[in-house]
């Protein structure tokens, strides 16, 4: 029986969506202040320069953090014959691994810090699904409180 295994929610990929549309916006503006100091446009000085430095590793570092989750398995299907099929936040497949080909799930937590109004703390979860022919998949992360069931179940599933 074909089983649906959602390792994070929808949520997820709305908030994928939203941030990459802001880090779009943040991609312009180092290109456009960086073309402008360039240019001679901008009239800066060397603090001026090391803030946009500053600027252009934020962006570098949230543009990791998006193609990160963007590449991120975030539902595996099981189908009738033992294949899984991996697939992204946004519903493009990850790849599938054969029903005769072993796999692990290695699951993984690590408590993070947030601000979300206030700061908040909370563990986070992921697994890393690997093939026995070598080939490798991240997880979407989510929280552990809503999370676990999901990943001890693919853990399950993997040893058999």
């Amino acid at each position: 029986m074909r089983e649906r295994i959602a390792l994070a929610g929808i949520e997820a990929s709305i908030g994928i969506v939203v941030l990459a549309l802001f880090l779009m916006f943040g991609i312009l503006a180092v290109v456009g202040v960086g073309i402008g100091i360039a240019s001679g446009h901008f009239a800066i000085p060397a603090s001026g320069i090391a803030g946009y430095l500053v600027g252009v590793v934020v962006v570098g570092w949230w543009t990791r953090l998006v193609v990160r989750d963007l590449t991120a398995v975030r539902v595996v299907t099981v189908e009738d014959d033992g294949r899984w099929k991996l697939t992204g936040p946004l519903g493009i497949p990850r790849g599938s691994i054969a029903a005769d080909v072993g796999r692990t799930v290695a699951v993984q937590t690590k408590d993070t810090t947030i601000l979300q109004g206030p700061v908040r703390s909370y563990t986070q979860i992921w697994a890393v699904i690997e093939a026995a022919d070598g080939r490798r998949w991240t997880t979407s992360r989510g929280p552990v409180s809503t999370a676990r069931r999901a990943f001890e179940r693919l853990r399950d599933l993997a040893r058999g």
